[in-house]
């Protein structure tokens, strides 16, 4: 498994390269043929799944599930899991794989921020209230945490009012 692990890692600098020239196409091609000559890869599969966050009409989410069974404990993969699933309205799903990240990451602002979201969605308001409060005390500049808070308080949805 590790000298597996030390053939992928060129290859993972190189869509690291292409993610940060905003290359997503090409990421995505790239990560999906790795996928393919190395289907154990969580890395793999997380490049994939981040490619396809970025392109047209490319689905994350499975290639970001199948990268969360095999990185289990990496709170931002469970972030853009939940992101992306957030995106499809797929709520009960999102929650799930945010409150991992969060778990795993209490202070990660964005994963708690889209929890709230995901709660106000499922219409557990009272629980996104506290997210929003709880993130607040974390990161008392975040603002979107606080439009979302004020805008609950005064019984406004804020998932209508600014979306994933």
């Amino acid at each position: 498994a590790l000298c597996r692990r030390r053939r992928v890692l060129p290859a993972l600098d190189r869509l690291a390269a292409l993610f940060t020239q905003k290359r997503h196409a090409e990421m995505e091609s790239a990560a999906q043929l790795l996928t393919m000559r190395y289907p154990h890869s969580g890395e793999a599969w997380k490049a994939l799944g981040s490619a396809r966050l970025f392109t047209a009409g490319g689905d994350a989410v499975e290639p970001l599930r199948l990268a969360t069974r095999r990185l289990p404990a990496d709170a931002a993969l469970h972030a853009n899991l939940g992101g992306a699933l957030l995106a499809q309205q797929r709520f009960a799903e999102a929650e799930t794989a945010l409150r991992r990240a969060v778990e795993l990451d209490p202070g990660f602002a964005e994963a708690r921020s889209n929890l709230g979201l995901a709660l106000t969605a499922l219409g557990r308001l009272d629980e996104a209230i506290a997210q929003y409060r709880e993130l607040l005390l974390i990161q008392p500049g975040h603002e979107p945490a606080r439009r979302n808070l004020e805008l609950l308080l005064a019984g406004a949805d804020p998932f209508r009012a600014s979306g994933p």
